[in-house]
């Protein structure tokens, strides 16, 4: 679980990078908002991860798929790599490790 949480937390900084990142280049108000938002609790999310606190998995799922969501509809809309494509890719990834961690921790019945 040490791994997951080093991977939302690390996923977490990148997302607010990409707000702050957004905010110095394009002037955007919501980049820096939502990558702030998004990334604190992400890494709020891989704290409680790496304290075995199951919600934080749970929370961690939820963001990555909303992110994943949000950078799909941003890449259609925009067909452009960055940054749009780049965060869509990682966000799935994430989304993806969340899922699987999420069905091998799970107990068998």
């Amino acid at each position: 679980m040490k791994t997951l949480a080093s991977i939302i937390g690390i996923y977490g900084l990148i997302t607010i990078a990409g707000g702050l990142i957004g905010f110095f280049i394009a002037g955007s108000t919501a980049s820096i908002v939502m990558g702030s938002l998004f990334g604190f609790l992400l890494v709020i999310s891989a704290l409680a991860i790496m304290k075995e606190i199951v919600f934080g998995l749970y929370a961690a799922s939820l963001l990555t798929l909303i992110l994943t969501g949000f950078f799909i509809y941003r890449y259609i809309a925009t067909a452009k790599w960055m940054p749009s494509g780049l965060m869509m890719i990682i966000s799935l990834v994430v989304f993806i490790i969340t899922v699987l961690t999420y069905i091998v921790k799970s107990p068998k019945t």
